[in-house]
């Protein structure tokens, strides 16, 4: 059963890096956003260690503090900037920590897995083995993020691990399935860190994943990250479907209305990434049904490699007169081979411009590109 309770505490934001990024390449998997939470001593860059709710932060490295409060996401050097860092210096950590943090903000968790994966090639690193324990559980690979926790706590000492790690460890031993460690950990945790600012601070969280471990054996649902991560990457296409209706389908907009509105629209912008067109459409339904109006997220979908994808754009966009946004469907007009598709988008502009639809022979390439010139002429004039 999933923590909704938890949904509006975390505070779910959508960036436009996020709407932007998710679908600038929309037909590749692994593009996917959210982040871990490991307070403490041990934490990794922040980026990679707060909640999956919080707002994209720059990353802060303090491994033997508690991280301070970040600056915005667009405070971080450019990737190009990173990826030059983290080449010229392949022995540092630290480049890697801030190129992987910088590729889980803009949802390309994977190839921050990457990036981990060839720093821990080098170095044992805990700061890296927490980040990469984090990209996994918002992978749903809860049993490899348990045992890089595991790895942290063991080399450091249960009096030494900091509480968030023991708490984060508690969390993923239950959802892989260990009920009985995760159970033993909390109980570890509120021996040693009872006294704790941690522990204090996060009281109420770790009292309602006391009451759900002590319920059941086996694994079990988390909270709302754990939701965006089945969202991200359960094996069967349908089961993501149901996870994105789920969290942003009609339902989900009666029970929560404007206060859900950022998850909703987060979750629609994960699902624009996703390598399969039946979902990447239905997300473009739902941001239609939500009222999305952010442009690269629509300009975009009416480039993706699947037809059925680029008419579900061209039917959602919005009904918005800026010049832009005409020229974006002009463009993706002029590039359309697909008949039924470039009817659709035909559609659109006349929608746009609050105009009458004149007919065309979608079909014939020529009567395409005269159309398409006098939409132009039209928007001249």
């Amino acid at each position: 059963m999933w923590n909704v309770a938890a949904l509006t505490r975390l505070g779910l934001g959508l960036s436009a890096a996020l709407l932007s990024g998710c679908a600038q390449a929309p037909h590749q998997a692994g593009q996917h956003l959210s982040q871990v939470a490991a307070g403490s001593p041990d934490a990794a860059p922040r980026a990679l260690t707060e909640p999956a709710g919080a707002a994209p932060r720059a990353p802060v490295h303090a491994p033997e503090r508690a991280p301070d409060r970040a600056a915005p996401a667009r405070g971080l050097p450019d990737e190009r900037t990173l990826r030059s860092r983290f080449a010229s210096d392949p022995d540092a950590v630290e480049p890697g920590l801030q190129l992987a943090s910088f590729l889980v903000v803009h949802e390309r968790h994977l190839e921050a897995l990457h990036v981990l994966d060839m720093v821990l090639a080098r170095h044992r690193d805990h700061g890296a083995l927490l980040a990469r324990a984090g990209i996994l559980r918002d992978l749903a690979q809860n049993e490899l993020a348990r045992r890089d926790l595991l790895e942290v706590v063991r080399e450091r000492g249960l009096t030494l691990a900091a509480p968030g790690t023991l708490f984060e460890l508690a969390k993923v031993e239950w959802l892989a399935g260990y009920g009985v460690e995760a159970r033993q950990t909390l109980a570890r945790l509120a021996k040693i860190h009872v006294d704790s600012d941690f522990v204090g601070t996060h009281r109420e969280e770790i009292h309602e994943w006391r009451a759900r471990i002590a319920a059941a054996d086996g694994r079990g649902g988390g909270d709302l990250r754990d939701a965006l991560a089945l969202l991200r990457a359960a094996p069967r296409v349908t089961a993501r479907l149901q996870m994105l209706e789920s969290l942003a389908g009609e339902s989900a907009i009666e029970r929560g209305g404007d206060g859900r509105a950022p998850l909703r629209s987060r979750a629609i912008a994960i699902a624009c990434g996703d390598e399969s067109p039946a979902l990447r459409m239905r997300a473009l339904q739902l941001a239609a049904l939500n009222g999305l109006q952010q442009q690269p997220l629509w300009r975009t979908a009416l480039r993706d490699p699947d037809p059925m994808v680029r008419r579900a754009a061209a039917h959602g966009f919005p009904s918005s007169r800026e010049r832009d946004a005409v020229d974006g469907l002009l463009d993706a007009m002029a590039a359309e081979q697909d008949g039924a598709t470039f009817r659709a988008m035909h559609a659109a502009v006349a929608r746009v411009l609050h105009v009458p639809r004149p007919r065309c022979d979608a079909g014939d390439a020529a009567e395409r590109a005269r159309v398409v010139q006098a939409w132009r002429t039209q928007c001249e004039g």
